[in-house]
């Protein structure tokens, strides 16, 4: 993206930031940021543009000693050790209602904020752990774990945040447009 950025806009000076969703959000409305990759959906607010990205595929990242199936169910996974992310996120929220419509209420072993520290726990066998798939990219060559679909598929929708403005301003409108080439998926 950011070469393509750069090729559009030679110009455009684009500073990176990972923050949550719920802080992204926060940001915008205060004037400090421009643009959020944010999950869908987040609470309508006037000052907020949201445009609908993409879905990314959630998988389960799972030690390689488990004797994991081919697809990962509700059922499988709430009878073992897992991580997720903490409570006040979103991702927490769109695995609890991923285990719910199975019929499913359990409780991770440990709820942490950071996708890195829950691949981790995969890598050391400490746990099982549900992650974008584009977070795990890394991990598939990798002797110590599993990366299983989920069944049924989970689907986590993003969205491109802006604050409204009456005048676009030049670089944030050429980053929005980048942003769009890279929209479905």
């Amino acid at each position: 993206m950011l070469e393509r950025l750069s090729e559009r806009s030679p110009g455009v000076d684009v500073k990176l930031e990972a923050v949550g969703s719920a802080d992204a959000m926060q940001r915008l409305k205060a004037g400090s940021l421009d643009i959020g990759i944010v999950a869908s959906p987040q609470p309508a607010s006037a000052e907020i543009r949201m445009q609908p990205w993409r879905n990314d595929e959630m998988v389960v990242v799972v030690p390689a000693h488990w004797d994991a199936p081919k697809h990962v169910t509700p059922e499988w996974l709430a009878n073992r050790r897992w991580a997720s992310f903490a409570p006040a996120t979103q991702m927490h929220g769109l695995i609890s209602a991923w285990f719910g419509q199975a019929g499913f209420n359990p409780r991770p072993f440990l709820s942490l904020s950071y996708p890195g520290a829950l691949k981790s726990l995969a890598a050391a066998s400490q746990s099982a752990a549900i992650l974008p798939l584009e977070e795990v990219e890394d991990l598939r060559h990798e002797p110590g774990v599993q990366i299983r679909p989920l069944q049924p598929q989970l689907m986590r929708p993003m969205a491109v945040a802006s604050r409204h403005q009456p005048t676009p301003d030049p670089a944030v409108a050429s980053v929005l447009a980048v942003l769009q080439d890279f929209a479905g998926g």
